[in-house]
């Protein structure tokens, strides 16, 4: 069993044809069948799909941009990742950069939609940036809204973050040596009444109590 040469000629070019040939054919003569590459198995999945549009993705985008604009979208994609807002929202943002908000521009690119103007204005395409940002009804609407936050740190003057009491770190308590005596000692203070207090414990090397004392302060 041998290649068609002549067949192949027919479809790709010399260069193709070679390599092509080149590949040995299995002596068992099995059925054709299609296999996708980019998996182990040669199944194809969307998780795989997506990995193999993201890494011929990211050859393009080196191909066409310098480092200078490399590093200006890391920086800008650090800046999003590190902003105190949901989770939700930082997912939306990177979304709208990716163009994947099922907006009517994004959809042209995928499916047969004659009219990509805005539904709002129908004077400008409808992607991402405009429907969110630029559409001037877009504006008209976010204005009405009681916060009416144009800025990420509007959001975060609206948004202050909780301050939370830090927990001390636990310990376990552990007998002391052989032959020796532990003392461990606590205190309180209230700074709104001036009152605290004070406590102490001796325990031996089983842990039995051998002396205790807690008292109490007026004015501190």
């Amino acid at each position: 069993m041998e290649w068609a040469v002549p067949f192949l000629h027919e479809i790709f070019s010399p260069t193709e044809v070679d390599v092509i040939a080149s590949i040995p054919l299995s002596v068992r003569t099995p059925d054709d069948k299609r296999v996708w590459h980019w998996d182990k198995r040669g199944v194809y999945s969307v998780k795989s799909g997506y990995h193999a549009y993201r890494l011929t993705e990211n050859v393009s985008n080196l191909a066409s941009s310098s480092r200078s604009s490399g590093r200006a979208a890391d920086l800008h994609w650090k800046v999003l990742w590190k902003a105190r807002v949901p989770p939700k929202v930082r997912s939306f943002i990177w979304r709208m950069h990716r163009e994947i908000i099922p907006t009517r521009a994004a959809l042209a690119k995928k499916c047969a939609i004659l009219d990509s103007s805005c539904v709002f204005c129908n004077n400008y395409q409808e992607d991402a940036l405009h429907v969110f940002k630029g559409c001037k009804r877009v504006e008209e609407f976010w204005n009405l809204s009681p916060l009416k936050l144009k800025l990420l740190q509007e959001y975060h003057d609206a948004h202050p973050i909780k301050m939370t009491k830090r927990m001390r770190q636990r310990t376990k308590w552990k007998l002391p040596p052989r032959g020796r005596l532990k003392l461990n000692t606590d205190g309180a203070f209230f700074s709104e009444t001036g009152k605290g207090g004070i406590g102490a414990i001796i325990r031996d090397e089983n842990g039995v109590c051998v002396a205790a004392i807690a008292r109490p302060f007026s004015h501190v």
